[in-house]
């Protein structure tokens, strides 16, 4: 059959599952170190986005699927993405996920603008520090994610405090669609008060899942809490922990703090 046969609503759903990404996979914190071992996984791609080269028909049904996952690392990728998405309304409607690299601008918010049906969201906090970040705090507002990742080895600085004060913010009062919240971790921060920041606004927020690389982070929000304290939240259904080990010291160490079986039993691991 010539590829010009195929009807539109039988190709759309064959180039959508041909061109999918993971969701999951893409949001993943891309750098995490723990016991030594660091875990480099940059974002996944469409391993398929060669059959848009078929013909024009499967460029123009295929196109705004290249779109679901979003990954921006500098200015001129925003600013090219944002004039896309504002000439092509389908392509804005398309972003699920979304990946903030680095880079700033007005074409940040351009884009959050047109993006009403994302899901997902990673900021990777020292990428994104570096830049003017006047664009981002436009359009974080206008986002409304159930996933929100973050990719920070440190946790401190003051470069990076304005930054995370205003992810904070969104996290406890401005993005009530937030469900989960992925955490990578070094294992080595001794930044224990921008950590406990964090953990009072999720503690205040309507997060459910908490995905944790590392043992730093829950360590930490164990033994030297926020007010109020992150795993007491009756929103909070699941705490998830890179492995059973982790899992063992963690129970161990909630027992140790006086923590009771109801916030014990909400923890697991992948």
């Amino acid at each position: 059959m010539s590829t010009a046969l195929i009807p539109n609503e039988i190709l759309d759903p064959i180039l959508e599952h041909l061109l999918f990404i993971s969701h999951t996979d893409f949001l993943q914190p891309r750098i995490t170190r723990f016991a030594n071992t660091t875990v480099d996984q940059s974002p996944p791609i469409p391993r398929n986005a060669h059959l848009l080269l078929v013909c024009k028909l499967w460029l123009s049904v295929g196109e705004r699927h290249l779109y679901a996952c979003v990954r921006l690392a500098s200015r001129a990728q925003i600013e090219t993405v944002a004039a896309l998405v504002c000439a092509h309304p389908a392509l804005g409607l398309a972003i699920r996920c979304l990946r903030l690299e680095g880079g700033d601008g007005p074409g940040i918010a351009d884009i959050a603008r047109r993006a009403p049906n994302l899901l997902g969201l990673c900021i990777d906090v020292e990428a994104v520090y570096a830049a003017d970040t006047h664009g981002l705090a436009d359009a974080l507002p206008l986002l409304h994610p159930v996933e929100l990742a973050l990719q920070e080895t440190t946790f401190g600085g003051e470069e990076t405090r304005a930054l995370r004060a205003l992810i904070n913010e969104h996290i406890e009062g401005v993005w009530t669609s937030l469900r989960s919240v992925v955490i990578s971790d070094d294992g080595k921060t001794e930044a224990i008060e921008p950590i406990r920041a964090l953990g009072r606004a999720i503690a205040l927020s309507n997060v459910e899942e908490i995905h944790c690389l590392g043992f730093c982070v829950l360590g930490i929000w164990i033994r030297d809490p926020p007010s109020p304290r992150v795993f007491d939240s009756t929103s909070l259904r699941r705490v998830w922990c890179a492995g059973p080990m982790i899992l063992m010291l963690l129970s161990r160490s909630l027992q140790s703090f006086g923590y009771g079986p109801e916030v014990v039993n909400k923890f697991t691991c992948h």
